[in-house]
């Protein structure tokens, strides 16, 4: 069995997250839900991966690196579920060079 040890919750950007370590692995909870993890290399001391989930871990990194990547990877992709307002469309845009006027107008202005 696995024995946890939790640390206190934080807030990042109006959200809540918790960790909690068995010594070689660290968990980011977020309402109770492991959203991703933090695990000791198997080959080089002191050094750790990130585990988003889905087999796919990443570049090695020291614990509190992969512990700051880890919670901006988890709220950004919290963020993405939010529906995605659609863009305007973009009027054509006059160029800049008929925005200033050219000699012969200066010229012909001038009395």
């Amino acid at each position: 069995m696995i024995e946890w040890k939790s640390v206190r919750p934080f807030t990042y950007r109006g959200r809540t997250y918790h960790w909690r370590t068995d010594r070689n692995r660290w968990e980011l909870l977020v309402a109770g839900r492991v959203l991703a993890s933090v695990v000791a290399d198997a080959v080089y001391p002191e050094m750790w991966r990130i585990d988003p989930g889905g087999g796919v871990l990443s570049d090695i990194v020291k614990l509190s690196r992969a512990k700051d990547a880890a919670v901006r990877l988890v709220d950004a992709s919290l963020n993405v579920t939010k529906p995605l307002r659609r863009a305007l469309p973009v009027r054509e845009m006059e160029s800049p060079a008929t925005l200033v006027p050219s000699r012969l107008e200066l010229a012909e202005a001038v009395p």
